[in-house]
């Protein structure tokens, strides 16, 4: 049902959808069985572009976060974040973003040695620089130059990938 509930939401009409998809949603993240809610973590970002992240950012926010820190499955946390910068990418026109996921993605970031965790941090860099724009990025800028120095081809690929793109958000007073 959770790998369902996305297709359904793309075809239902929004009321539809925040009176009785999201809430289903919302129950399922809660599920006791870990492939439910790994499954939720996995549809999350989807779930956020068919949202109405005007009016449910806070809920979207809670959601995401309560993957992050699951308390009994280390797999539902990675899974959520592999999948922070879409995510994060949903709230792409200035929608508030709880402060908390953002914590969480630079300081896991900068006190991880595991490489997947900072080639995921990698990946996923592009769409925090996207939202938040040149104005935030030396709250990010550390964090870039730590996984510019992580010597791992899959991080050195992902960055190097996604230079092109930071350059244009950033403009020429970062870039260069």
């Amino acid at each position: 049902m959770a790998r369902n509930l996305l297709n359904i939401s793309k075809i239902v009409s929004f009321e539809f959808f925040q009176q009785r998809i999201f809430p289903l949603y919302n129950e399922l993240t809660l599920d006791s069985e870990e492939r439910v809610r790994k499954t939720c973590a996995d549809n999350v970002a989807e779930i956020a572009k068919v949202a109405s992240v005007d009016k449910q950012a806070a809920q979207l926010s809670e959601v995401y976060y309560r993957f992050l820190k699951d308390k009994h499955s280390r797999l539902v946390r990675g899974t959520a974040f592999q999948n922070i910068g879409p995510f994060i990418a949903a709230f792409k026109h200035g929608n508030d973003i709880d402060q908390k996921i953002i914590d969480f993605y630079i300081n896991t970031t900068e006190a991880s040695s595991n490489k997947d965790v900072c080639y995921h941090a990698s990946f996923n860099f592009p769409a925090f620089v996207l939202v938040f724009g040149p104005d935030d990025w030396p709250r990010f800028q550390s964090l870039y130059h730590k996984l510019t120095k992580i010597n791992d081809p899959r991080i050195k690929r992902s960055l190097a990938a996604s230079i092109h793109e930071l350059a244009q958000i950033l403009g020429p007073k970062y870039t260069e």
